[in-house]
Parts: C-alpha cells; structure tokens; sequence
C-alpha cells in the first residue's frame, strides 16, 4: 500500500502513480491532478475527509482486506498504463497532428483566391 498524506493540491502526483503501476493500492487525498487517475474503491481509497483519522481509517480498509487489496492493485496497475510515457507521447503525438490539420485548413480557407 502507498499512502500519500498531502492535503495540499498535487500538479499530478507522480509518486502514487508509479505506486500504481507497480500494482499497489494507493491511500491518497485526490488533490488536483491525483483526481485523473485515482479511483475510489477500485484502484484507491480516497479517505472521506482531509484529517487524520479518515487517512488511517483508509489505510485499515486496505489493510483489513487483502482480497479487496490485491484486485485494488492489480485496477491500479492497469489505470497507470494509461499514462505511461508511449500512451502520453502517443496522445501528444495526435493532438499535434490534430492542431497541424486545423491549421493547414484555415490557411486553405483564408488564402486569396487566385484570378480574384
């Protein structure tokens, strides 16, 4: 189990998500970009509220349950490839495509017409 205390908003949270794709269960507070890929109950238990005592009593639920555990890490396992470096560069790859594409049609569309 990975628990990540931090209250504070996290850009991405990079550390539960390696956690993740080593198929362990994360216990984390879904701040800022933890939000994209922490799942309550399926690959994280998000505790119900920012304080200490819902953080432990998360890190029980996974702990008191080694079956709910290891599904949680394998869904966990499976959540992170979606962000792995080939699955970004491959989304980054065809987003700039996409704007390449809309470029082009617009300079289509906006150039003089010829014999006009």
């Amino acid at each position: 189990m990975f628990v990540s205390s931090s209250t504070v908003a996290e850009t991405f949270g990079l550390a539960p998500l390696e956690a993740a794709a080593a198929g362990v269960p994360v216990v984390a507070f879904a701040r800022g970009g933890m939000g994209e890929f922490l799942c309550d109950g399926a690959n994280a238990l998000i505790p119900s509220a920012p304080t200490p005592r819902a953080l432990a009593a998360a890190m029980v639920g996974v702990l008191s349950n080694a079956t709910r555990a290891t599904a949680m890490g394998a869904t966990a396992s499976r959540v992170a490839t979606r962000f792995s470096q080939a699955a970004t560069s491959e989304r980054y790859a065809e987003l700039y495509q996409r704007t390449y594409a809309a470029m082009v049609r617009r300079r289509i569309a906006n150039a003089p017409k010829r014999g006009a």
